[in-house]
């Protein structure tokens, strides 16, 4: 690796509600023990921090949905855009002022525009990241960002549950789609986007809209060649015509937003350590505030006093919700262990963690997994220790899952 490489800046951008919608959904109905709604804010500083550990970039903000007006343009140009959306119920939004007060002592600053999505607010930072020679990673789980993969920006995409994270390059992105990263608008506005009510050519699918793009390259190129196109499929494009431009101009990232990129206000070294820490242990995430960055970590003689091995490490962090990514785990002989439940005095157990000696931490995802097979990889573990261990066996008892022999 060269010097430059070595040297060379990264910026994250997060996709503040697409991220959080994931945490929420992956953690349903988890609250602190007086019943404070937290399953969004877990999730998305879960993930958050993982993005650290993995990407260790110099640069992170977050962008977001405006509510009302961030889709005022598109929806001039067509009404129906992003049509027949639920709003998300109401403890969703309880968290967010939590999730900003975080973000705050984070030190990453969150930007919201009128008539500008959070996607735009993306691609127009990282457009301008590229022009300093900046590498750029998206992260998020809406794949309308993969149309801005290019040597400087690289899309980092959540998929179902916590623990599941695609990382996009040009050359993976090839691997994946069979066509250049560069003809992802173009394959949008031919099969349209039912999540985003994006019409594109009526009749035309993921599959046809490939082939016509590996041989005609991009939209034009499709329409300047229809009399080579077969009967059928010529009299839907002809048909479709206008939905598929009109498609493309609604899809594409605008990387105009009236936005400067500040290094200097997204420089990771902003964050509140002390305060950061002690907003965890407010939300009892403890098992957070043991697996936060080196640029996050509180000087041991500053820390808020928690009940926990004096010394456990920082290690690794995996997330488990299946049990064949369970059966890859070992549960170590010695073990701390913590409890978050969804419901009051310990019910509806959710998330178990079981860290080892050296720190290193499984989450496990209690609820899609069978009581037998927690049971079972429960067995090795032969002395438990941690925060209100009493709470966290009689939630494990509760589920159905015999305490391990200790």
């Amino acid at each position: 690796m060269t010097e430059a490489a070595i040297s060379k800046k990264k910026l994250a951008i997060i996709d503040g509600k697409s991220v959080f919608y994931r945490g929420y959904y992956a953690m349903p109905n988890l609250s602190t023990k007086d019943g404070t709604p937290t399953g969004g804010v877990f999730g998305f500083a879960a993930m958050a921090l993982e993005v650290l550990r993995r990407l260790k970039p110099d640069y992170v903000c977050v962008a977001w949905d405006k509510p009302k007006t961030n889709i005022r343009k598109r929806l001039e140009m067509y009404p129906e855009y992003k049509a027949g959306r639920k709003p998300a119920p109401p403890d969703f939004y309880e968290q967010i002022p939590i999730l900003h007060e975080l973000l705050e002592a984070f030190g990453w600053p969150l930007y919201e525009l009128d008539d500008y999505e959070a996607d735009d607010i993306m691609g127009t930072l990282a457009v301008q990241a590229a022009k300093k020679d900046i590498d750029t990673m998206l992260v998020t789980s809406d794949m309308d960002m993969l149309q801005l993969v290019d040597p400087h920006i690289h899309v980092f995409a959540l998929k179902k549950g916590l623990s599941n994270i695609e990382l996009y390059s040009p050359k993976s992105f090839e691997a994946k789609y069979g066509i250049k990263a560069t003809q992802f608008l173009d394959l949008k506005a031919l099969k349209g986007d039912s999540s985003d009510n994006i019409p594109g050519v009526p009749g035309i699918g993921e599959k046809g809209a490939t082939e016509l793009l590996k041989q005609y390259e991009t939209l034009d190129g499709v329409y300047d060649n229809l009399a080579l196109v077969k009967d059928s499929l010529r009299k839907k494009l002809e048909a479709g015509k206008d939905l598929a431009y009109l498609s493309k101009k609604i899809a594409a990232i605008w990387t105009d937003a009236p936005l400067k990129l500040d290094l200097k206000e997204l420089d990771v070294s902003n964050c509140e350590p002390q305060k950061i820490h002690e907003i965890l242990l407010k939300l009892e995430f403890r098992s957070l505030a043991r697996q936060l960055p080196e640029v996050m970590q509180v000087p041991v003689d500053e820390q808020t006093p928690v009940h926990l091995p004096s010394k456990l490490k920082v290690g690794k962090l995996t997330y488990v919700s299946d049990e064949a990514a369970l059966a890859k785990q070992k549960a170590p002989a010695t073990a701390v262990v913590h409890g978050f439940c969804a419901g009051k005095h310990g019910r509806n157990l959710q998330l178990l963690l079981v860290a080892d000696e050296t720190g290193a931490t499984t989450v496990i995802e209690t609820s899609k997994l069978s009581p037998a097979a927690l049971q079972t990889w429960l067995q090795p573990i032969k002395q438990v220790i941690g925060y209100d261990v009493k709470a966290t066996l009689k939630a494990l008892i509760a589920i159905g899952v015999p305490l391990p022999a200790v």
